[in-house]
């Protein structure tokens, strides 16, 4: 079975993969896709392991696909974001077992999926510092450098088998971004309608979030108690209304000016101009 492994589709966190899964993958009649399954491991059972594929063909008249879709493939631990212990590993056992399989890499401008990232990190742990305290001294910067894993996927897969693509292009180029995947993975994909999923709490919502954690603290409760996170944030009306949490002008404009040179090469390896097309 896994030699009809189509694609792999390895990341970023917080960069549509929800979307994709559920709007396009599980859309696709002919395809059977695996979502997270357990392979950032030295466990080479987990690669090996074909329970992955537990949903049938949808369409007997059409050539039916295999396909992973896992974040953790990109190397890093989704609560804490930080390299996993396996990081340096796991392109050279993806290429050593699916050589042939075709790559998807989605990222994101740096600023937002921060922002993306500090909102999630109130949910799932007891944070208390601010929005730009974390952005500023607190987030791991060397993990948003997109460059370093589109070029090791480059260096192991010929080119052709390599599509990075800004998770900006998903959304705002809809159909021409279906038509790119399509053309890419060699699956004819199915995508009605992409919907962001996921999003990032209101200013309002977050601050509940840090109130709460501080609480927690106080009270000297262990664990995230994410069941009462979730129970505030639908119970109280007002976490659902006013905008976005947004970065000091400064801390994001230093945040761009750290990732610049990075983010060239990342222009030059994927073909799209982030930084004037899309304000990377």
């Amino acid at each position: 079975m896994h030699e009809k492994l189509k694609f792999i589709h390895i990341g970023y966190h917080r960069c549509g993969s929800t979307t994709l899964q559920t709007d396009v993958f599980a859309c696709t009649r002919s395809l059977s896709c695996a979502k997270d399954p357990n392979l950032a491991t030295n466990n080479q059972k987990s690669f090996n392991d074909v329970n992955w594929f537990n949903k049938p063909p949808l369409d007997h008249s059409h050539p039916h696909y295999f396909a992973v879709s896992a974040e953790s493939l990109c190397g890093v631990n989704y609560s804490s974001h930080q390299p996993s212990k396996t990081f340096s590993s796991l392109p050279s056992k993806i290429h050593r077992n699916w050589p042939n399989a075709q790559i998807l890499i989605v990222f994101r401008r740096q600023p937002d999926l921060i922002k993306s990232y500090y909102s999630l990190a109130l949910r799932k742990s007891q944070l208390t510092i601010s929005l730009n305290e974390y952005a500023s001294s607190f987030f791991p910067y060397a993990y948003l450098e997109y460059d370093k894993l589109i070029s090791t996927y480059l260096s192991l897969f010929r080119s052709e088998q390599v599509l990075a693509i800004p998770a900006e292009f998903l959304f705002k180029h809809q159909t021409e971004a279906i038509n790119t995947l399509s053309n890419h993975l060699g699956v004819a994909l199915d995508a009605p309608n992409l919907k962001r999923r996921n999003a990032a709490n209101t200013k309002a919502g977050l601050l509940v979030l840090r109130q709460c954690n501080r609480a927690l603290q106080t009270l000297g409760f262990n664990g995230h108690h994410e069941w009462l996170k979730r129970y505030l944030l639908r119970s109280s009306v007002f976490v659902r209304v006013g905008g976005r949490s947004e970065l000091d002008a400064d801390v994001e404009m230093s945040i761009r000016h750290h990732f610049r040179d990075s983010n060239e090469r990342c222009s030059e390896l994927t073909g799209y101009n982030l930084i004037d097309d899309y304000g990377y």
